[in-house]
């Protein structure tokens, strides 16, 4: 009984220490949330590429860099993705943090983009059907195409439907390594 109560007794400040932390890290989050919702996006992917069937979710946060040379917006954006990727009966999920950068060319109605990610991402298993991938980190990048209407040029009301080839990798930080590319149509909106 003794040797219980003390195992109990060494665990407690454990438990004070992650107790102190999950309250820091709540105060933390909710003290940058407004700025997080400030100008915040949500969209819905969904493709298929080389048998591979792609749906997801994507919540892209308040620019964190905006420029406009020549009337031409650019921006960098923070982007979270959650996606499940389905390939020969298996499924996987896949979790990334992306950096997009959107190029927009001086136009008021509909509107053409560009955009570039660079990421970092999660995945649920090594292997996807035949595929496997060593490693569950992978880097992530994207190239897409889309138009843009309503509401203000990047602001609230703006909604959007692109394209988007994606390619993850661990960029052979393990073998073996043969990466994961999508196709994904876009449909998002901006709050």
């Amino acid at each position: 009984m003794k040797n219980a109560n003390s195992a109990r007794t060494r665990r407690s400040p454990q438990r004070g220490s992650r107790l102190a932390a999950t309250l820091a890290l709540t105060g933390a989050l909710a003290g940058i949330a407004p700025a997080c919702f400030a100008q915040q996006s949500f969209a819905l992917l969904g493709g298929t590429r080389n048998s591979v069937d792609s749906y997801g979710l994507q919540w892209t946060m308040a620019p964190w860099f905006t420029s406009t040379p020549g009337g031409w917006r650019i921006t960098g954006s923070p982007e979270l993705q959650l996606n499940l990727h389905h390939h020969e009966g298996d499924d996987m999920w896949q979790g990334g943090a992306f950096a997009n950068f959107r190029f927009e060319p001086p136009v008021q109605t509909l509107r053409p983009y560009l955009e570039l990610g660079l990421g970092l991402n999660v995945l649920s298993r090594n292997n996807l059907g035949s595929k496997d991938f060593s490693t569950r980190f992978q880097f992530g990048e994207y190239i897409g195409l889309g138009v843009a209407w309503g509401g203000s040029r990047g602001g609230t009301g703006e909604t959007w439907l692109g394209a988007r080839v994606t390619h993850y990798s661990n960029a052979g930080i393990d073998l073996p390594n043969p990466g994961l590319e999508t196709f994904q149509l876009v449909l998002g909106h901006r709050f």
